[in-house]
Parts: structure tokens; sequence; C-alpha cells
């Protein structure tokens, strides 16, 4: 009888080893599979601030102005400068967006990852209807590669592929909220091509701006940043 409780016993404690193995080993696949930040821009950046000849690399501007003294960066809880969105056409050449870049490659393998654009308004109080919950900016995720087609005549010709990979709406109750919200797109990248972050107004009006001022005529509207983190795949531990 005593050889068989010792057997039991023994069976029981490599039984439990085996467990406390597995759950080590489950908590080091929950750390790795934490979303690991890979990438951080500010929207007024000192690189690009408006100037006809902002550079790639950094995000740039097509509509906006960039707030930088201490009072105004006060009112809107910010430490560092802060990019709002007008109807002030910047940057070089033109465009729709208010954002955009930075053209860069933040992806060093094929993986889920984030895009987390941190924004805020004051003067806007949030719809009491659905129907006047307006669509106020679109946010996008877009990757550029190269890529080539022949013409008719056997010529071979190269352009940029381009691949909108994530799309997302901002409303008005999501700006109406307290303090900085964060606006998160998740998406597959296959890490390749060149990538872009855009924060463009909404095309469903012809003048987006001045609607939003006519509606909201105290609102203010500013970014800080963007963030992008990599989210790694959790893989099941084998014993």
């Amino acid at each position: 009888m005593e050889v068989f409780w010792s057997i039991v016993g023994s069976a029981f404690g490599g039984f439990l080893g085996v467990i406390a193995f597995f759950l080590v080993k489950w908590k080091i696949e929950i750390n790795k599979s934490r979303p690991k930040q890979v990438g951080e821009y500010l929207c007024a950046n000192e690189l690009n601030q408006g100037q006809a000849i902002e550079s790639e690399g950094e995000l740039m501007h097509h509509h906006g102005r960039r707030i930088s003294d201490i009072e105004e960066l006060k009112l809107f809880e910010a430490i560092n400068p802060i990019w709002e969105w007008t109807n002030q056409e910047v940057g070089k050449n033109k465009g729709f967006s208010i954002i955009f870049g930075p053209y860069t490659t933040d992806f060093d393998e094929p993986s889920m990852y984030s895009v987390t654009f941190v924004m805020r308004s004051i003067g806007l109080s949030a719809p009491k209807r659905k129907i006047d919950d307006e669509i106020l900016l679109e946010l996008d995720v877009n990757s550029s590669t190269p890529d080539y087609a022949m013409k008719p005549t056997g010529e071979f010709i190269n352009f940029n592929y381009q691949d909108k990979i994530s799309r997302g709406y901002v409303r008005i109750s999501d700006l109406a909220k307290e303090g900085w919200i964060n606006c998160v797109l998740k998406f597959y990248s296959n890490a390749k091509g060149i990538w872009e972050y855009r924060i463009m107004p909404y095309q469903g009006y012809e003048n987006p701006y001045d609607r939003l001022k006519k509606l909201h005529p105290k609102v203010r509207i500013v970014f800080d940043k963007i963030i992008i983190k990599k989210i790694p795949k959790i893989q099941l531990p084998t014993v």
C-alpha cells in the first residue's frame, strides 16, 4: 500500500510540475504578445510646420496651423506643439487632407499592427439625436508599392500601386468627449511598401470645415500624435 501511495504521490507531483511549467510558458507568451510601440509621429513636429518645403520622414500637412504658444497649449492641456484643423492651405502641393505622410517603412515583419490617432476638440457638444451625429473626419492607413504595367504598344511603365489597408471615421459624438481621445485602426501588414497615415475631412460635404463652423461656431479640433504598435500573434505553449 505504501508503494501505491508513493507512486500516486510521484505522479501527482509530476502533474503539478507540468502544470506549473505550462503556466510559466503561457505567461511568457502573454507578455510576448502584448502590443509593442514601433513608431510615434508628432502631428506638429519641428521639421514640418506647414512651410512650402515640408519633407518626407515626418508627418506633413495640407490644411491647418501649428500651435506652439504655451498659453494656447494650456487651453488644450497639451505638452508639445499640436496641429489645428483650419481651412488654411499649407505645405507643398495641394491636397484635401489635413495631415498625411510620413512615407516610411515602419513595419519590420508581417504581423498585425495598430495605428492610433490622438486628437481632441473644445467647443463641441454631443448631439441629442442620432441623425445629428455627423461624420467629421476620415482616417486611413495607406500602402504604396512599386509596380509596373505594359501599354498596348508593348512599352512598360512604372507606377506606385496604392492600397488603402484600413479606414475609420470620427463622428461628432467621438470628439465631444472630454480630453484627448484615441482613434485606433487595426490591420495586417505584409511589411512591404511605403506607408502613410492620413487625417482628412469627411468628403460628404463640399466644404466640411465651413459646415462644421456653421453648426458649431466655437469648435476647435486639434491633433497631437500618431502612434504605431505591433500586435504579435499569441502562440499556445507546448509542454
